[in-house]
């Protein structure tokens, strides 16, 4: 573990303003959860692994049994997802900072393939930050990224769609992990931190290896029931088949600050 006196500097506090009036500072620090008994911070970001870790933070932290995790009681990690969210001196002392990111390509399409297609909250939060602009029905990726270029005010509309830049509280962690190497994260935790990852994707169904991957055509334009029927018969498109040239170029003017931080911190050369 790193030196708890070293100099950690933080994100969104440049400036004049109360702490705690900086929505900025604010928002980073709601993100950023404890594992109490080791002095370490976790900073979440939403479809980063994020339910695994959170309910390893939990188990970690006494509250849950990992034999009691189940199809039934997985909201428990939903319902207290800022239970361990760390207060300033928490920020301050902690001996050991981590985070996990993605590849934004990939990221933006889990979001699309996870939350839309299924029509969660997170879709139904969407269609009303259009003013009810889309049929979810009828809604391709392409007219969700499309939107979000066109109307940048609208990336904060969400956790799910927001960059992976905001939740970062510190200007340097001890660890930055790569989404698509979870078995290091498992490694290094219980290596650093004597911490057992509990790995929800059976429960949630969220994860990879829950379907085939396809690449039959380009699904960048097929409305989210028909990928809807494709996820029932156990398969998803690939990433790469969601994409085409244009929405790589929209993507990456979107979320530039989350690519040059894939690029900077995983030497991750995205495709």
């Amino acid at each position: 573990m790193s030196d708890a006196n070293n100099n950690r500097l933080f994100n969104f506090c440049d400036n004049n303003s109360n702490l705690h009036h900086n929505p900025q500072f604010q928002f980073a620090q709601k993100h950023t959860l404890c594992l109490y008994q080791k002095n370490a911070i976790y900073s979440f970001i939403p479809k980063n692994g994020c339910t695994t870790l959170r309910a390893t933070l939990a188990v970690g932290n006494g509250l849950v049994s990992p034999d009691t995790l189940s199809n039934s009681n997985i909201n428990w990690i939903h319902n207290n997802t800022y239970a361990f969210s760390a207060n300033l001196k928490d920020l301050i002392r902690t001996e050991y900072r981590f985070t996990v990111l993605r590849n934004p390509y990939s990221r933006a399409v889990s979001l699309f393939l996870d939350k839309f297609v299924d029509k969660t909250p997170v879709a139904w939060n969407f269609y009303r930050q259009t003013s009810n602009a889309y049929d979810l029905n009828t809604l391709t990726f392409s007219d969700f990224i499309n939107h979000l270029y066109k109307h940048p005010h609208i990336i904060n509309g969400d956790i799910h769609w927001r960059k992976q830049a905001d939740f970062l509280i510190y200007q340097d962690y001890d660890d930055y992990f790569n989404f698509d190497n979870f078995a290091l994260i498992e490694k290094t935790l219980e290596n650093k931190l004597s911490l057992k990852t509990i790995d929800t994707r059976k429960i949630t169904k969220h994860g990879k290896d829950q379907h085939e991957f396809i690449s039959e055509k380009n699904y960048a334009t097929t409305s989210a029931n028909e990928l809807l029927n494709i996820k029932l018969k156990g398969k998803l498109p690939n990433d790469q088949s969601m994409l085409n040239d244009e929405l790589k170029t929209k993507i990456r003017k979107i979320y530039q600050a989350d690519f040059t931080l894939c690029e900077n911190k995983l030497k991750l050369n995205t495709f």
